[in-house]
């Protein structure tokens, strides 16, 4: 999981805001596939990229600049990679209260 509305913050968050993410390949020679995908509570996933590649030593920005994402609650941001411990992700997220 990468990014979650907090259940356990204060009632007062309503939802997130994700404004930027990035998904970087920390291996030294080798082209990974990506997910990323929002999911809910009851399981439904829901893609934003799906087996995108990503050649080594690279990044993607799949939401920033125009591209923003919001959270509802119980919702989380997931990254899956077809190799073991071959990319880092970077959120950044603005928490919404009413």
């Amino acid at each position: 999981m990468v990014a979650k509305k907090p259940n356990t913050a204060p009632d007062t968050i309503d939802y997130a805001t994700v404004i930027g993410c990035t998904v970087a390949n920390i291996t030294a020679s080798s082209t990974v596939k990506f997910d990323l995908f929002v999911r809910d509570t009851d399981s439904t996933l829901v893609y934003i990229l799906k087996g995108a590649d990503l050649e080594a030593g690279t990044s993607q920005v799949p939401i920033g600049g125009e591209q923003k994402l919001v959270l509802l609650p119980n919702q989380a941001l997931m990254v899956g990679s077809d190799t073991a411990d071959s990319v880092d992700v970077t959120v950044s997220i603005l928490e919404i209260t009413e």
